[in-house]
């Protein structure tokens, strides 16, 4: 049995999309679902078939099927399709996180990067360090890549389209390729060990290092700020769309923002890069490339400590799923999906005002000047009474206006604000946000840029507040 056939086995339909190496077949995943996602070409691996899931990235052969969607142990899946263990040709894909890609060469048996079978929900330990000359060799291409980025006014159009303007293109590269085509290199000139394959023929020859033409996006680290990671964003609509260099560290991207405190989630590294560059840097962002990925120990360490996280992950099925995990993994973890298109870059591209969306995520003092702890601190001195008239708590001189407008949104809406010592956010279903963005940016707007009603929100009794007890009997 190939891969469509265990696929098909599973009760599960495809349709075929493409004739292209040897067939094209495409479907819900086993794993995440969604529609079409699922992309079988049983043809590849010598007839046995490869798969790669848009939505949550698994991706491999037939033995890797078995091991992602069935549960088998590596053993069991080969002994299910009677493979001796011993063949050479098979081993124990590497699983240190989620984010697998099919090689160049269609083998699917190979994995690169931060790989695995299936999208873990435990965080992993970091990738090693790339060697040495792979170091030299990728800071190399970087360099080459980004001068031909910076000549190139189609490319830079293409960003700029994306909300990437051209300082923010500093950090990235564009690879044309020789003669159009994509670049290929003795894996051993970058220091990878020796790889062999079976070519159309049924000889054994060595593997080269598959460059594909692209954006070039770097990931820098350490004391000399070296190249760690080339990631390239192709620009065929074949999969895969993005792809990752051999022997990189697959360490998060991660940058640094005028509030260190506060971090944007995404998936995307060019989204990442986008929103830093649309918000003016208001805020870190922290770029997973997958959305199945999970922060490592360091990562951790950092998110635990900040004061609010705002999960802005693709709105797909795997996105979805991925946020719950960060919902549950941090208490200050905010579900911030973009109010157009499924992430952040085509939000950007459908008109959304990139740093309003997130000004009116972040803690509301941060947006009026001064701490959001001050700001609670200082309204505490503030002897609150109680207007019997109208029947709300409020501050002595304070108008009634902005919190009486604010009472009747929250009882036409499903909007609630927690209010604890440390921070005051707002909260709604996902459904109800992408459907009334506007509103949800209004009320946002009228709670935290108000002086008077975050004051209000800030002495309010209640550690959640809603339509039914912003006004007190």
């Amino acid at each position: 049995m190939n891969v469509l056939d265990l696929y098909r086995s599973k009760g599960l339909d495809c349709k075929k999309v493409a004739s292209t190496h040897g067939g094209e077949y495409c479907g819900a995943c086993p794993g995440c679902g969604g529609e079409d996602r699922f992309r079988i070409w049983p043809e590849q691996d010598g007839g046995q078939g490869s798969f790669f899931c848009r939505g949550c990235d698994t991706a491999g052969d037939r033995v890797t099927f078995l091991m992602a969607f069935d549960g088998m142990s590596y053993p069991e899946a080969c002994a299910s399709l009677d493979i001796k263990l011993e063949d050479k040709k098979y081993r124990t894909p590497k699983v240190s996180g989620a984010g697998c890609q099919v090689s160049p060469e269609k083998s699917a048996t190979h994995f690169t990067g931060q790989a695995g079978v299936r999208c873990q929900e435990k965080q992993e330990k970091k990738a090693e360090l790339p060697p040495e000359v792979w170091v030299e060799k990728a800071g190399e291409l970087v360099k080459w890549a980004h001068g031909k980025l910076m000549e190139n006014a189609e490319q830079l159009d293409w960003l700029a389209a994306r909300g990437i303007d051209r300082a923010a293109a500093e950090r990235l590269g564009w690879n044309p390729g020789k003669d159009g085509r994509d670049l290929w290199r003795p894996r051993e000139a970058w220091g990878l060990p020796t790889e062999m394959k079976e070519n159309k023929f049924g000889k054994m020859v060595k593997k080269r290092l598959w460059i594909p033409r692209g954006i070039v996006i770097p990931e820098v680290g350490g004391q000399k700020s070296e190249v760690r990671r080339i990631r390239i964003r192709r620009p065929e609509e074949n999969p895969p769309r993005y792809y990752v260099i051999p022997g990189s560290n697959m360490d998060m991207m991660w940058i640094t923002g005028e509030k260190p405190a506060a971090v944007l989630v995404v998936e995307s590294e060019l989204d990442g890069i986008m929103c830093h560059c649309q918000s003016g840097g208001m805020c870190s962002v922290l770029a997973l490339g997958s959305s199945a990925a999970k922060p490592d120990e360091n990562l951790m360490e950092m998110l635990r400590n900040a004061a609010v996280i705002l999960v802005a992950l693709d709105f797909d099925g795997a996105g979805e799923k991925a946020m719950r995990w960060w919902k549950d993994e941090f208490h200050q973890a905010k579900l911030w999906p973009v109010p157009e298109g499924g992430d952040p870059g085509e939000a950007f591209q459908a008109g959304v005002d990139i740093r309003a969306w997130i000004s009116a995520g972040l803690p509301p003092a941060w947006g009026v000047g001064g701490s959001l702890l001050d700001n609670k601190k200082q309204a505490a001195v503030m002897e609150p009474v109680i207007d019997k008239k109208k029947k709300v708590r409020r501050l002595e001189g304070e108008k009634i206006g902005g919190v009486e407008e604010l009472a009747g949104l929250l009882k036409q809406h499903p909007v609630v604000i927690h209010n604890t010592a440390k921070r005051t956010f707002l909260a709604a279903p996902l459904k109800w946000q992408q459907q009334h963005w506007e509103m949800y940016q209004y009320i946002s707007k009228l709670v935290f840029l108000t002086p008077e009603v975050l004051r209000f929100v800030c002495a309010h009794p209640a550690g959640t507040i809603t339509g039914k007890n912003i006004i007190l009997d």
